[in-house]
């Protein structure tokens, strides 16, 4: 029998990540599109999450807010592993709690490296939330746009 459990959030409110996962460090890399139609461009990125599981569990819960995941997958420890990867069965978002749990088959415990790929559009420029398109215009007249 399993000894998996699903750690409670903090003072059984829902909207509040459980408290069995320690992040430890994180690093995100960002693919940038040519910049061209703000609201319409998307960006790519991945990132790695180092953190620590205090109780054995096969689901990690994170904040999330508009993005599409693609890929995910756990492996024991900070450094590069190929072969004690366990790619996700299941990406499961909840919109409403914005949140994202990841599924996996064995359980996890101690310390990890979750990757995870994904993709978003650009908020527009009046949603201060995540990375927006901006345009400003050179004294030549030309204008451009960027990412903040």
């Amino acid at each position: 029998m399993s000894t998996t459990k699903h750690i409670g959030n903090i003072d059984g409110n829902p909207y509040r990540l459980f408290t069995n996962l320690t992040p430890i460090h994180q690093d995100i890399t960002l693919i940038m599109p040519k910049l061209e139609n703000p609201g319409e461009d998307i960006y790519e990125g991945y990132t790695n999450l180092v953190f620590e599981i205090k109780e054995p569990t096969k689901v990690v819960t994170l904040n999330a807010k508009g993005i599409e995941f693609d890929f995910a997958f756990v492996r024991a420890g900070e450094e590069e592993n190929i072969y004690d990867e366990q790619p996700a069965v299941e990406i499961e978002v909840d919109d409403k709690k914005e949140i994202v749990n990841f599924y996996f088959p064995e359980e996890i415990v101690g310390v990890n490296t979750l990757r995870i790929t994904f993709h978003r559009k650009f908020n527009p420029p009046n949603k201060m939330r995540g990375l927006h398109q901006s345009t400003f215009k050179l004294p030549s007249g030309v204008e451009h746009v960027m990412a903040t």
